[in-house]
């Protein structure tokens, strides 16, 4: 039975349960009214409903069938996170802040290796209203 009619979803499990929407050029999954996301102020960690899960956690509260869709929003903030530690590195030499770019390394190994659990996921394409992390010129998070 379908609980939520959600217009403009990328994505919708066949019960309408939940559902995968782009917004604000970002992946957000809403459950009727229980958004899981990865928020913008922290784009290696997941929320739902404002509480901080583990990315582990995220992947356990949604159905199966989202987690080629939480890999695409997962990946995406990858590469947002090592875009930030490349520019770090390649500054000139005596400007890194190489404290808080090793902070920033141990939770994206970390992500890393929850991402390799989903290695046999079908994940989707990126949609062209979502920032993919590659800097293409769009406008950041």
């Amino acid at each position: 039975m379908v609980q939520y009619e959600q217009q403009g979803a990328l994505f919708s499990l066949g019960d309408g349960s939940w559902s995968v929407f782009s917004e604000d050029r970002r992946l957000v999954f809403r459950n009727g009214e229980s958004v899981l996301e990865i928020p913008v102020q922290g784009p290696l960690r997941w929320a739902r409903d404002g509480e901080e899960l583990s990315f582990t956690e995220a992947l356990a509260a949604a159905p199966s069938d989202l987690h080629g869709w939480m890999s695409l929003a997962a990946v995406i903030a990858l590469r947002q996170c090592l875009a930030g530690v490349h520019v770090g590195v390649s500054l000139p030499p005596g400007y890194q802040e190489w404290q808080m770019l090793a902070g920033r390394v141990g939770p994206m190994c970390a992500w890393m290796h929850t991402l390799s659990l989903l290695e046999d996921v079908e994940v989707p394409p990126v949609p062209p209203d979502v920032d993919d992390g590659l800097g293409d010129g769009a406008e950041p998070r």
